[in-house]
């Protein structure tokens, strides 16, 4: 079919022929716009062809009614097949005569391709035509591509692949046009889609058209490759454009080509993307493709796995999986490839999309939704321009309106309260950290490790070396420090030093989203943040060392989110992916204090009550919250369950036990520990809870408020023996402090909504009165804590250090497999009455992960202990041997003359040093970790007169050879999952008279000791499962292409 020729005003050489060719597939549903677009053309095709791939919807009788010629083609012939097709029935060139008598076919003629779901602008063919006159050396242009129901909205200008193979516009998600790419109007791309494509059909046919084995998806890209290498430019004329469906990306009909892998549209799309790359790319480049093709691959299915939509997950595994099955297609088309190219591979990779922007433009996606989640949304940005900025000048009202913002930017910035207090406690927290640049340590905080991946294998290990040994699970936090610093590297002392730093601040924000979120104006709610950040229980656990306090303040707020529409009245009906979510938010807070999930099963009780007379909705919160409180409990394990016989052990927070104030001191919040800080501190949660309580809408805060503050008064005059020792020290409450001031900042937050006009309309009364009160106690706070911090930061127990409990000398000299055990004394006086108390280390100190694994007490050592101090007892050294403690050192030995004196005279004990700092004894025998002794009918041929013999070790297990048949003994306290392999036997250990391990060898051989973690391995996949399935249940499901709206796509 001929179509009249230029209406328009553009300067076209009368050369220029355009073969129009339309490939239709079911696409009735597009089709008479389609038509009517390439009728009213400004500059009409010369020639319009199209091809009909076996549709059934009527799509070959709407273009035979439109009197279009028509070709029919088989049902399954792919988007280049019918091309080439279109092609083959065009009619031949005309020819001419040149002066010299030679014919010769007219200097060009173009293929302009058309989907059956794009419709062209008017004036599309026109401005192609016109880009294209001026430049000889392009071989493909495009135009910008619009979406079909959204006309604005900004598709493709050009497309490229990403080094893992995604499709790369370089445009923002929903991105509108604005002209903001068009430039000069053209731009220089590695590829157009070939919706709307012209093509030199000198070019198609030169390097052989469109790739079979692309049928449809990538064949595009590797059309513009192609063209690229054979020497040929590729533009998108951003004056030229056309709207676009995508039926077949958005599986909006049915995927029938050959090959078309199950009439999976994304399976064919991801393995004809690493088709390309692999067909198109340098030789050399193809394993570090291979790898990246991979590991995309594996990554991207576990994303889609996450969205629930295994279909995709799947395709995203065999695209991969099919594609290397037939690696005879890939060595064809590369040998194809290099016979038809005249410029290197090379030529590609500016056009390829550079890491830099991916990374930026993937930066630039976060911070629009976190700055959308916290309260303002930035101006949509186009490419790399903001709709504020211009670079021109606009005298009109509405240019001065649109004007760029930037020069008021600080102007509003300084005027903002939000940005104000930001600042202003950000420069105090600077300030008040000036002795806390580096490694931190002291009061409840001890030293927290090297490396993340040394705190997550602790976590793993199932006996660890630590004291007499312990076989204790490792406490959550352990692993949730290790994730944590992975922000700063894997670092964890680099994140706990930045971590005190920026705490206020972070909370302080965390409040603000919180509190925004929950409709309050923002002064209220930056005062609110401004109470939060500066409160009692913050900056004592920043000052006192408390890290899981601090992580606790922080993250709070932010989870309490997730707990609100439970508790919503305007929500009837719990989802159970809320459920899980709300379960994987308790996990985490009880992973930082128990505390908190004990507190949130009394929440979930109090109000599953409220449900008592609705039968079925009853049943079902009790389901959902008994889900809720026991998935969490199973995401702590191993550590939750070794527990259950000692439950008060939950209740301790991660830390170093220090002093605290009497239970009394919770009417203040200030427990004063290690009498780090001073009485005048004082928190306001008590006087909010009292006066919300008197309020319709607080009072449920309020009874969290004094509920929280009862069980911090209980669980603080609980005392234990915290870690290994007879001396008992009072459980930090941290977590009910921080439940208890997170609620008095909302009920206050609460109550400050419309209170100054209520006031005002109001006769003077007891709400006056209140509200000045919570006023005074409020300033009070803040510049009292504020003060303290700041002045005092010098005098409190965390600083940057570098000093150790174990002296250097003695952790050089413990530095090894065998690992000798150095016991510390330290003196103490409580309530005027000297005790002691002692600590047993191997070749370091104990690290922050490391104190819940810490072994229990041993009764015998704490008798020997007795003993040494009091100067009596029947060879306490020899105790001391067989626990393989080589080394006793006593602080502050000056002080302790007379303590000094008596262990002089013990003896067993050998001084070897004495400093300012203290006094070091070694105790003589042997002190080995391993040691074998020969059975008695055996000892003189075997080992000679009773002789010890000491064994080899290695930091957990062994492998030795013994003589003769006799006992093993490990000098760890007893654990019956300790096993010995000897001559193809396991033998199982014994207890020995004081409480250590012990193996009864039968003859001599080869022995391998190693301790079972079977039951610890177990508990850990538990966790893992657990947290896996909340996480998977809590995320939002994903929908298909074709799930989705046309508006939605749009």
């Amino acid at each position: 079919m001929s179509i009249a020729p230029d209406a328009t005003g553009l300067n076209l050489p009368t050369q220029q022929r355009v073969s129009a060719i339309l490939v239709t597939h079911n696409g009735a549903r597009w089709l008479p716009e389609v038509v009517a677009a390439l009728s009213s053309q400004e500059r009409g095709p010369d020639y319009l062809l199209a091809v009909d791939t076996g549709s059934t919807d009527g799509s070959a009788e709407l273009l035979q009614n439109s009197r279009i010629d028509l070709i029919s083609a088989a049902h399954d012939c792919g988007f280049g097949a019918a091309v080439a097709l279109a092609v083959a029935h065009l009619p031949p060139l005309p020819e001419v005569l040149s002066e010299s008598g030679e014919s010769h076919h007219r200097e060009s003629e173009w293929l302009w391709l058309i989907h059956d779901d794009c419709a062209p602008a008017p004036d599309a063919l026109a401005q192609l035509l016109a880009a294209v006159a001026e430049r000889p050396n392009v071989g493909v242009a495009g135009p910008k591509i619009l979406g079909w129901h959204d006309r604005n909205h900004l598709l493709e200008i050009g497309v490229t692949l990403a080094h893992n193979g995604a499709r790369w516009t370089g445009l923002e998600r929903n991105e509108r046009d604005q002209g903001q790419h068009d430039g000069d109007g053209t731009i220089p791309v590695l590829a157009v889609s070939t919706a709307g494509a012209l093509i030199r059909r000198d070019l198609f046919e030169e390097i052989g058209g469109f790739d079979q084995n692309l049928p449809l998806f990538r064949d595009d890209v590797d059309f513009g490759m192609r063209a690229r290498m054979a020497g040929y430019a590729v533009l998108c004329v951003t004056a030229a454009k056309l709207f676009h469906a995508e039926a077949a990306a958005t599986e909006r009909r049915a995927i029938d080509v050959a090959g078309g892998a199950f009439h999976r549209p994304h399976l064919l799309d991801r393995r004809h993307a690493a088709f390309v790359l692999l067909a198109n790319l340098p030789l050399w480049t193809l394993p570090w493709i291979v790898l990246r093709i991979f590991a995309s691959s594996i990554i991207r299915a576990l994303g889609y796995l996450l969205a629930k939509l295994p279909g995709y997950a799947l395709d995203e595994i065999a695209a991969v999986a099919l594609l290397f099955t037939r690696l005879d297609r890939l060595r064809i088309a590369r040998r194809s490839r290099r016979k038809k190219r005249l410029l290197p591979a090379r030529v590609i990779r500016p056009f390829l999309a550079p890491w830099s922007e991916q990374i930026k433009l993937g930066a630039m996606r976060v911070r629009d939704l976190l700055l959308r989640r916290i309260e303002r949304v930035p101006d949509p940005v186009v490419g790399n321009i903001s709709l504020s900025e211009s670079n021109g000048t606009n005298d009109s009202d509405e240019g001065e309106l649109l004007a760029p913002s930037a020069t008021h930017f600080w102007r509003q910035a300084f005027t903002r309260p939000l940005f104000l207090a930001t600042t202003a406690l950000l420069l105090l927290s600077l300030i008040a950290s000036r002795s806390r640049f580096g490694a931190l340590a002291g009061g409840a905080l001890a030293l927290v490790g090297d490396s993340s991946g040394a705190l997550l294998r602790g976590y793993g290990e199932s006996w660890h070396a630590l004291g007499v040994g312990s076989s204790r699970a490792g406490h959550p936090f352990s692993a949730l420090l290790a994730l944590f610093a992975l922000v700063t590297g894997g670092n964890p002392s680099l994140f706990v030093a930045a971590l005190f730093i920026l705490a206020p601040t972070l909370a302080l924000l965390a409040m603000y989203l919180f509190v925004r979120k929950s409709g309050v104006g923002q002064l209220i709610a930056v005062t609110t943040a401004l109470l939060y950040g500066t409160s009692t229980i913050l900056l004592t656990s920043v000052s006192v060392g408390y890290l899981s306090t601090v992580l606790l303040v922080i993250i709070a707020p932010l989870t309490a989110l997730v707990f609100k529409p439970i508790f919503s009245r305007e929500i009837t009906t719990l989802s159970w992916r809320r459920t899980c979510a709300s379960a994987l938010a308790l996990a985490l807070l009880a992973a930082l204090s128990f505390q908190v999930l004990v507190l949130a099963i009394f929440i979930l009780a109090a109000h599953l009550w409220t449900f008592r007379k609705e039968r079925d909705q009853f049943r079902q919160r009790a389901i959902q919250y008994l889900t809720i409180v026991a998935s969490s409990f199973l995401s702590l394990a191993p550590w939750s369950l070794s527990l259950l016989t000692n439950p008060a052990y939950l209740f301790l927070d991660q830390g170093v036990p220090v002093a605290l104030s009497a239970p009394i001191s919770v009417l203040t919040g200030n427990f004063q520990p290690s009498d780090a800080v001073p009485g005048y501190v004082v928190s306001i949660a008590l006087v909010v809870g009292v006066v919300a309580l008197f309020a319709k809408r607080t009072f449920n805060e309020a009874l969290v408020i004094i509920g929280s503050l009862a069980l911090a008064a209980l669980v603080s005059a609980v005392n234990i023996a915290a870690y290994g020792n007879s001396l008992t020290s009072a459980l930090w409450p941290g977590g009910l402090l921080v439940i208890a001031t997170l609620f008095s900042c909302i009920a206050l937050a609460r109550l400050s909504q419309g209170r100054r006009q209520w006031l005002q309309e109001s006769p003077l009364g007891r709400a006056h009165f209140a509200t000045v009160l919570i006023a005074v106690i409020a300033v009070y706070s803040v510049g009292a804590n504020i003060f303290w911090w700041v002045a005092e930061a010098d005098r409190v127990p965390v600083k940057t250090t570098n000093s150790s409990v174990l002296p250097a000398f003695i952790a050089t000299a413990t530095d090894n497999p065998d690992q000798p055990k150095t016991l510390i004394l330290r003196s103490e006086v409580r309530e005027q009455v000297q005790s002691f108390a002692y600590v047993i280390l191997r070749d370091r100190d104990v690290r922050m992960s490391e104190l819940a694994s810490l072994p229990d007490e041993v009764p015998l050592l704490t008798k020997t202990i007795s003993e040494i101090t009091a100067g009596v007892g029947d060879a306490p050294a020899s105790t001391l041997a067989q626990f393989g403690i080589r080394y006793l050192y006593l602080e502050n030995g000056k002080r302790n003359n007379a303590l000094a004196r008596k262990i002089d005279g013990i003896g067993g004990l050998t001084r070897l040093s004495a400093t300012a700092d203290g006094i070091l004894w070694q105790v003589s025998g042997s002190t080995t970790r391993l040691r074998f002794l020969p059975r008695s009918d055996e000892n003189k041929s075997a080992a000679g007169d009773g002789e010890i013999l000491e064994l080899p070790s290695e930091y957990v297990g062994a492998e030795f050879d013994v003589p003769s048949a006799g006992t093993v003994q490990l000098a760890e306290v007893f654990n019956g999952r300790w096993r010995a392999l000897h001559a193809g036997q396991v033998l199982l250990p014994q207890e020995s008279e004081v409480g250590l391990t012990e193996f009864e060898i039968p003859e001599g051989g080869r022995v391998v000791l190693f301790h079972d973690g079977t039951t610890h391995r177990a508990g850990v996949a538990l966790q893992v499962a657990a947290l896996g399935l909340l996480v998977f249940f809590a995320l939002p499901r994903g929908r298909r292409q074709r799930e989705l709206s046309d508006e939605e796509v749009s």
